[in-house]
Formats: C-alpha cells, sequence, structure tokens
C-alpha cells in the first residue's frame, strides 16, 4: 500500500481485513463507528466513540490490527485508540523503538533438544536441605521459585503474580495430581506457605458472577539455614562471644572459616514434626548477640552477615530445565538429587576446558545416603548397581569406577559423571527422526541436482564413474581391466577427488580403498578409507593443537594407543565422558605406553577398512552377526550416536550430520 495514503483510509483497508477476524456483534460495536485521524512513520491514531470501547479495542483488537499493518506496510506501525475529543499524545514512544524482534537459532540438532542454555539456578548450600525435607519434598521448592523467577522478575517483594500449579509442578519434576499431594505439606513451611485470604469468592464484573480467589502462597526466595545449622552457627558465635570477641571480629572470623568447620555435617538428622521459620544469618547474629545492637555498629554487621551468607550459600548450581522435566519423571527424585549432588562436586573451567568429571566419596554409598535423607545405604547401591529400567536410565549419568578400603574398615568410591544431557528415550528418537529428515534432505539434493557429479553417474553423462558401468573406454575401465602406469594414477587421482567433492570423507592418507556403507534408509554408498592410521593427521583431524600434537609424537604415542581410547569413549564404558577425543588425549599425555585394555587394544589393531566395515555393520545392527568377538563383547549396547561421532573421530564420514 502506498504510504502517503490518509490515515482514514488505511484503517478502512485494516478494519476489512478485521472483519474477518471478529465476530459481527464485536465488529459492529466497537470497530466499525471507528475512524483513522493521523498516520505517521511508526504511529496509527483511531479515533472511537467512548472509553470502555477505547479500552475494549486495545485489549482485543490493537495487536491483530498492528500485524495486519505490519503486512501491509511493510514496518512496524503502532495503533493507539483515543475517545472523540479528546488530543491524542503523539510523543515519541522510546519504549516501542527500542523494541528488537528475536529469533532463536541451534546449529546442533541436540542443542535444539535439550536447550542447554535453560537452566534453573540456586545456592549449592540448598542440597544440605535435602535430608530435611526428604528427596522427594525438596523438588518442590524448586518448583515454587522457578516460577516465582519467571513471573515475578518484574515485581517488587510484596507484590501478587499468578503462576498455574502445572507450570510449578512440571519445575518440581513431578505430575499435577502428586504436587497437589505434596504441596500443603507442613516441611514446606520453611520455604513456602499458605497465605489465608480474608474472603473465599469475589465479585468478576466481566464474567457478572462470583469466582472463587485462587489459592495465595508466600515464596521464600532466600535459601534460610537448616535447624541443625542455626544451631551449629549460634554455638560457633557464643563460644567466641563469651571468650571476649567483638562482634565485628566473629563475622570476619566466620567468613575466613571453611564451611565444614564452621557447619559440621551432622551423621544423623532428627527433623522436627513439621516445618518452622525460615531463618537466616541476620537471625542467628539478632540471637547471639541481642536486638539492642549499637546504632552505627548494625550497618557494617548487615554487610558481614550478608558477606557470611554468600560464603555459606557457596556457588550456585545449575540443573537443566530438559533435566527437572524430561528426566526426573524417569529417574525419580532420589536419583534425580543423586545426580545433582554428586554433579556439583564436578568442576569445569570454560577458559581452559579443564574437566574434573570424577569425583571420590569418601564415605561410600554410607556419606551419599546421608546427603539424601535415607537410613539404607543399600538403597543407594541399589540404585547405582541394580539392574532394573531405573539402574540402566541412571547409569547413563554415574559410572563408578574405584573401591578403596579405608583404614578404619570404610569404603571410599570413585564416581565418574556425565556432565552433558542424555538424550531420553523420546528425545533420542526425535533426534534420529531429525537426523533421518536432514540426511535424507541431502540425499534428494544430490539426485535433483542436475549437475552433481551424482547425477552424471545416474544419466549415463561423461563422468568416469558413469563410463564404468556403461563399459565405455574411459580411463576407469582402464583400471579396472589391469591397465597399469601415470594414466592408471591420473584417474585414481580424479576418482578420490570426485569423492572428494561430495564430501564422503575427509582428512585421510592419499594410499586409501573403498568400501560400501549403508545408511539407515537401505542405500548404500561407497566410502574411501584411508589403509592405515597416521598419528599426526589423524589428531589433527580431531582439532588437536599443535603444540599437543608434538608433544605426543615426541613421545613416539602409537596411533593405535589413540584408536583404542577413541573405542573406549564410543563404548558403554565410556558413555560417561562428554569428550571421548580430549580424554583419550589426556591419558596419552599421561601415560603414552597404556591404551584403553585388551578388546579396545585388539580392534584398534585392525586396518581401517575393517574397522569401518564393523562401524557400518554396527549402524546397521548387524554387527553381532559378523563374527567379531571383540567388538560384539567391548560394544555392546553402546549408543548409536556415540558410534557416528566415532565414526566422524576416525575420518570415516566427513559430516557430522551425515548418516554413514
Amino acid at each position: 500500500m502506498n504510504e502517503k495514503r490518509e490515515p482514514a483510509a488505511v484503517w478502512e483497508h485494516t478494519k476489512r481485513l478485521l472483519r474477518d477476524e471478529l465476530s459481527k456483534v464485536d465488529f459492529e460495536t466497537w470497530v466499525e463507528d471507528s475512524q483513522g485521524i493521523f498516520l505517521d512513520e511508526s504511529t496509527l491514531v483511531v479515533e472511537v466513540c467512548n472509553r470502555y470501547g477505547r479500552d475494549w479495542l486495545g485489549k482485543y483488537v490493537r495487536l491483530r490490527a498492528e500485524r495486519q499493518l505490519r503486512l501491509m506496510m511493510g514496518r512496524s506501525v503502532e495503533v493507539r485508540f483515543v475517545v472523540d475529543g479528546e488530543e491524542p499524545e503523539l510523543t515519541l514512544n522510546t519504549d516501542r523503538d527500542d523494541q528488537i524482534l528475536l529469533e532463536s537459532r541451534y546449529l546442533s540438532i541436540y542443542d535444539e533438544i535439550v536447550k542447554p542454555e535453560r537452566v534453573v539456578a540456586f545456592p549449592s548450600y540448598y542440597l544440605r536441605w535435602i535430608p530435611w525435607l526428604g528427596a522427594d519434598l525438596a523438588w518442590v521448592p524448586i518448583g515454587f521459585r522457578q516460577a516465582a523467577y519467571l513471573h515475578g522478575c518484574r515485581h517488587e517483594e510484596g507484590d501478587e503474580f499468578e503462576a498455574s500449579a502445572c507450570e510449578i509442578a512440571r519445575w518440581s519434576g513431578m505430575s499435577r495430581a502428586k504436587f497437589w499431594r505434596r504441596v500443603n505439606d507442613p516441611f514446606l513451611k520453611w520455604f513456602i506457605r499458605k497465605v489465608p485470604n480474608e474472603t473465599m469468592f469475589h465479585w468478576d464484573e466481566k464474567e457478572k458472577r462470583f469466582q472463587k480467589h485462587p489459592n495465595s502462597w508466600q515464596i521464600v526466595m532466600s535459601i534460610p539455614l537448616t535447624p541443625a545449622d542455626v544451631i551449629s552457627l549460634s554455638t560457633w558465635m557464643r563460644e567466641r562471644r563469651d571468650s571476649g570477641m567483638a562482634p565485628v571480629s566473629i563475622l570476619k572470623a566466620a567468613i575466613e572459616t571453611p564451611l565444614d568447620e564452621l557447619l559440621p555435617w551432622l551423621k544423623e538428622v532428627l527433623p522436627p514434626e513439621e516445618g518452622g521459620k525460615p531463618l537466616g544469618v541476620w537471625d542467628v547474629v539478632i540471637q547471639v548477640f541481642g536486638e539492642n545492637l549499637d546504632v552505627e555498629l548494625k550497618p557494617i554487621l548487615h554487610q558481614l552477615a550478608d558477606e557470611l551468607t554468600n560464603h555459606i550459600h557457596g556457588r550456585t548450581v545449575l540443573v537443566s530445565h530438559y533435566f527437572i522435566e524430561k528426566w526426573i519423571p524417569l529417574l525419580k527424585s532420589g536419583p534425580g538429587w543423586l545426580v545433582t549432588l554428586l554433579r556439583n562436586r564436578c568442576y569445569y573451567n570454560q577458559e581452559t576446558k579443564e574437566l574434573r568429571d570424577e569425583i571420590w566419596i569418601a564415605g561410600g554409598y554410607g556419606e551419599l545416603a546421608s546427603r539424601l535423607g535415607y537410613r539404607r545405604p543399600k538403597t543407594v547401591i541399589e540404585w547405582i548397581t541394580g539392574n532394573g529400567r531405573g539402574s540402566q536410565r541412571l547409569k547413563q549419568f554415574i559410572q563408578r569406577t574405584e573401591r578403596v578400603k579405608r583404614s578404619d574398615q570404610g569404603v571410599a568410591l570413585s564416581f565418574k559423571m556425565r556432565m552433558q544431557e542424555p538424550l531420553t528415550p523420546e528425545g533420542q528418537k526425535v533426534y534420529e527422526e531429525q537426523t533421518r529428515e536432514k540426511g535424507q534432505g541431502a540425499n534428494d539434493t544430490m539426485k535433483k541436482g542436475g549437475q552433481g557429479a551424482n547425477e552424471t553417474m545416474r544419466k549415463g553423462g561423461q563422468g568416469a564413474n558413469a563410463t564404468m558401468r556403461k563399459g565405455g573406454q574411459g580411463a576407469n575401465e582402464t583400471i579396472r581391466k589391469g591397465r597399469s602406469g601415470r594414466e592408471c594414477d591420473s584417474i585414481k587421482d580424479s576418482l578420490i577427488k570426485e569423492l572428494k567433492d561430495l564430501k564422503y570423507f575427509k582428512d585421510l592418507k592419499n594410499t586409501t580403498t573403498s568400501m560400501i556403507m549403508v545408511n539407515d534408509s537401505g542405500e548404500a554408498r561407497e566410502m574411501v578409507v584411508g589403509l592405515s592410521w597416521d598419528l599426526s593427521r589423524l589428531l589433527k583431524h580431531n582439532r588437536i593443537d599443535d603444540s599437543v600434537i608434538r608433544e605426543l609424537t615426541t613421545k613416539g604415542v602409537n596411533v593405535k594407543l589413540f584408536v583404542s581410547w577413541l573405542l573406549y569413549g564410543a563404548s558403554l564404558q565410556g558413555a560417561m565422558l562428554n569428550n571421548p577425543v580430549a580424554h583419550a588425549v589426556s591419558r596419552l599425555r599421561k601415560n603414552p605406553i597404556k591404551g584403553a585394555g585388551e578388546g579396545y587394544d585388539d580392534l584398534a589393531c585392525l586396518p581401517p577398512d575393517k574397522l569401518a566395515y564393523l562401524v557400518s555393520c554396527e549402524l546397521n545392527g548387524t554387527a553381532k552377526y559378523r563374527g567379531n568377538k571383540d567388538w560384539n563383547r567391548v560394544m555392546e549396547r553402546a549408543e548409536r550416536g556415540r558410534i557416528k561421532n566415532l565414526a566422524v573421530q576416525l575420518g570415516l564420514v566427513l559430516d557430522e550430520g551425515d548418516d554413514p
């Protein structure tokens, strides 16, 4: 539409489009008699008959009208409704001018499914509350806090805002029915309290009838101290107060004291009959030193109390939305907290890429049970070592690696944690469907691309492969008939170049052999594979730093050991590894003469074409029938995605999204 047209004409055209979106009664009552009176680059002012009509149009019509105007005029135009006789305020709306349309985009299918940037955050100190609340109940305050964060971020303390019970239940990792069974538990009084309404019903002017007031809850957003820690902290402060230390010195000393000394962990938690009043560090300060503190001293003590609170709260725990919404209903509450508890003890440095995903639990299963509020260590043992469906799911996150007897007859355990969220069975199906669709899209492109090399082969063009199929006199035919010499070498090079152009492989040695691999749709494709491994090229292929490559080659590392560790990373034993390549390099830097073990070492001795053949059989679901006992043993129940990654790491395929 011509932008110079009058506002009345623009609005009349918009009204004709709105007629189809509104009921006949609403349109005739509120829209039909309105008229456009002003139009500039960013604003259209529409005059209406009365204030009620202005409010109704602003609520139900404005967004629809702005959408139609954006389509008509090719730019965003704000619609303002004014009452007949009022002077419209045409000042610049800076809030609207600052609006930016955003569209999220993911570069991997995994990120699109898991959305790792979406997390729930809470202080690690909250993990000390699990024995008091119980593993099942401890997820409920997390749900309330997350809903309050999402809906209350624009509100001040004391403001009321609404959130549905279904949403809070989802952030608690439980069903709506289970949420309503848990939410009235008296132990939750430390974090949430139901606020009684003065009146049960209120008059709804719009509906013209009485409506029941929604349930009202008060949420404690600050994490209070556990009852045991209130006693421990107050005792610690009183001892120093009685010895003559000043309040400021006591708080400064508390900030410098390690948390295990300041608030020792009780071996046995004896919770009260129900939750009590939430208390923080400042409440303990008042208990110890009294309320009649020096007026000039209070601001300093307040600041020190806040610093001590930060010291006690520790670092922030990040739990992904995907884990809470998708995995906790499958793992159940207790195992969900076990994963969160152990992950909190792990470490990852974004800058140096240092990963500490293996941790020691000095007290073994007994310590884990105590941290989760269970009296029977056997409960945790059954989760981790059992054979049920829940245990199999938990093993995707936790792998016990070592067991050492202590001098006091106790047992210390080490666990390796998977820090990246695995896909749930439902998510895995979505992942495979999307990868299959993208792979099929690539195949369709090759089939329909009339100028491509594959099209040439299919249409009997002049390409070397077409000549091969038609029995022509080309160079490929010469190779097949056994002719040798410079001509054969030239044609072989052209074939390899053609396959490179078609992106069937990359970073391979000049000496190659071809083999057939079959994708998910049953379509056979030819691949070129190196006849031998080369450590330097394999490391460069996996983007290892040049300094590390020089270090490994100087130490004389055998390339088969690197392949052995990559095989380990693809197996079920290595399922906890986030980055199998980094793990392989790290292992070889520590011990350059040791591989992953007998079965992996034996497989690494196979030539690349034989190993590529086993990878193809595994992806086609026929590996166990192909007679390699080492592969069947070490790759049993290996994840399909990790086998595909193994193929990429070994240079057997080019594109990460391409199904071999």
